[in-house]
C-alpha cells in the first residue's frame, strides 16, 4: 500500500504499468497524442490478454490544433481499444488491474509524461482509494453507455479523419477564418441531482489540496550557416567545438545576447543548398540541451583568431548534452517537411491559426532562433529517433 508523488520520471513508470498490467488497462484523458498510442500499442500486441477501455474527447477543432491526434485513437481502436467519447471532459485517471492508479494532471499525451511540467499520484493498493476509483471508472462508463451509442467506430473515426484534413486544407487559404463546433460525445451532467454532490465527489476530494500547474519547457529551433555561406546537403554536418569547449557549443550574433537558461532544449538546423547551389530550407541536424547563456559567454580574442567568423557571431552557449545523426545533412529532417506536416502548430506564436504555408516557411529567414511547440518537438522526436536507428548518432 503507498501514495507517492510524482513530478518527473512519469513516463518510465508509465510504461512498466503497462507492461506489467495483467487483465485491464483504463484511462480517462482529454487528449491522446500519437506518440503515447504508439507505446500504449505496442504493449497490446505484446499481450492482447489485457482489455484497454479509454475515455476521451472528440473534438474535431481539438484534432485540427494539434492538441490531440484522430490518427492515435484510430491506431488504438484497430489494435482492439474500446473508445468512449465524453463531453466536457477534463479528468486525468490511468488504471491498471484496478490496484494501481495514476491520478493528476497529466493528459496521456508526450507533453503530459515527457516534456511539460505535471504532478501525479501513483496510487497503489489503498483499500480506501482504489475501488473508488475503478468504481468512478466504470460508474462513468455506464453512464456514457446509458447515454447513447459513443463507444467509436471504425466508420466514425475515418469519417472524422476525412473532415480534418478537409478543414486542414481550407485554412491553409488565409482569406478562411474559422474555428469548427463539431465534437461527438455523451452529453452528460456535470454534478448529480443533490446539491452537494460535488463535496463528496471523491476525486475532488483527493485532488483539494493539490496545485496542479502546466506548463511547456522553452523549445528551440536554432540555424547554423548564413545566407551567403551554406552548408551542402551532400556533406555531413560537424559542430563547432573549439579545443575550450570539447562539449561544443552554439553561437548566436553578437548584436544579441540569446534568452536560453539552464535545460532549454534545442534543435540544431543547417541552413542548406543543393549541389545546384540552390537555397533550401535548413534541415534539423541534432538535439540536445543548453546551459544557459551567461555575460562572459563572449568570444576572446583568441577565439576570434582562430575562427575569424566570430567577429559577427560572438555570443556562445555550451551543450549540456548534445547528439547529431550521423548521415549527410539531405538525409536529415527537412523544416519544410516539419511545417507541411505539423503546420501552424510549429510555433507558439501560430498555435492553432491558419497560417499558409509559405508565411510559416518565411518565418526562419534572418533569425538565429525559433520557438517550438511541445506538439512540434513530439514530431521531430519521432523522425529523429527513426534517422538515428537507421544511420547511428554521434553524442558530444
Amino acid at each position: 500500500m503507498s501514495i507517492q508523488v510524482l513530478n518527473k520520471e512519469q513516463l518510465s513508470l508509465l510504461c512498466e504499468l503497462f507492461e506489467t498490467a495483467e487483465s485491464s488497462i483504463k484511462i480517462i484523458s482529454p487528449f491522446i497524442s500519437m506518440e503515447m498510442a504508439q507505446l500504449l500499442v505496442d504493449n497490446m500486441r505484446n499481450d492482447t490478454s489485457v482489455e484497454v477501455t479509454i475515455v476521451t474527447r472528440f473534438k474535431r477543432e481539438d484534432f485540427i490544433k494539434g492538441v490531440s491526434s484522430i490518427g492515435a485513437l484510430e491506431k488504438l481502436h484497430e489494435a482492439g481499444s474500446k473508445i468512449y467519447a465524453l463531453k466536457r471532459l477534463h479528468t486525468k485517471l490511468y488504471l491498471f488491474d484496478d490496484d494501481v492508479a495514476l491520478l493528476g494532471s497529466a493528459n496521456f499525451t508526450s507533453g503530459g509524461f515527457r516534456f511539460n511540467h505535471e504532478l501525479l499520484l501513483c496510487i497503489e493498493a489503498e483499500k480506501d482509494v482504489n475501488p473508488v476509483l475503478k468504481d468512478h471508472f466504470d460508474d462513468l462508463v455506464k453512464d456514457i453507455t446509458d447515454a447513447g451509442d459513443f463507444l467509436l467506430t471504425t466508420e466514425r473515426i475515418a469519417e472524422e479523419k476525412q473532415k480534418v484534413a478537409e478543414q486542414l486544407e481550407r485554412r491553409t487559404n488565409p482569406n478562411v477564418k474559422t474555428t469548427s463546433t463539431a465534437q461527438f460525445g455523451a452529453d452528460l451532467p456535470q454534478h448529480k441531482d443533490e446539491p452537494d454532490a460535488v463535496e463528496h465527489d471523491p476525486i475532488q476530494n483527493i485532488l483539494s489540496d493539490m496545485e496542479i500547474k502546466e506548463y511547456s519547457e522553452k523549445i528551440w529551433l536554432k540555424f547554423e550557416g548564413e545566407n551567403d555561406n551554406r552548408m551542402s546537403l551532400s556533406v555531413k554536418y560537424n559542430p563547432f567545438v573549439p579545443r575550450q569547449f570539447p562539449g561544443g557549443i552554439t553561437c548566436y550574433p553578437t548584436t544579441r545576447r540569446p534568452s536560453v537558461a539552464d535545460g532549454d532544449y534545442v534543435y540544431i538546423a543547417a541552413v542548406s543548398e543543393n549541389d545546384k547551389g540552390h537555397t533550401v530550407l535548413p534541415h534539423i541536424v541534432g538535439r540536445g540541451r543548453l546551459e544557459g547563456y551567461r555575460s562572459e559567454n563572449v568570444a576572446t580574442p583568441e577565439m576570434i583568431e582562430e575562427n575569424d567568423w566570430m567577429v559577427d557571431y560572438s555570443n556562445y552557449c555550451l551543450f549540456d548534452e548534445f547528439e547529431y545523426i550521423d548521415a549527410n545533412i539531405g538525409e536529415c529532417i527537412p523544416l519544410l517537411q516539419v511545417l507541411r506536416d505539423v503546420g501552424s502548430n510549429t510555433y507558439p506564436s501560430t498555435m492553432g491559426k491558419s497560417i499558409p504555408l509559405e508565411d510559416l516557411r518565411n518565418r526562419h529567414y534572418q533569425k538565429a532562433t525559433l520557438r517550438l511547440t511541445a506538439h512540434a518537438k513530439s514530431y521531430i522526436d519521432r523522425w529523429f529517433d527513426d534517422l538515428a536507428e537507421k544511420h547511428g548518432v554521434v553524442k558530444l
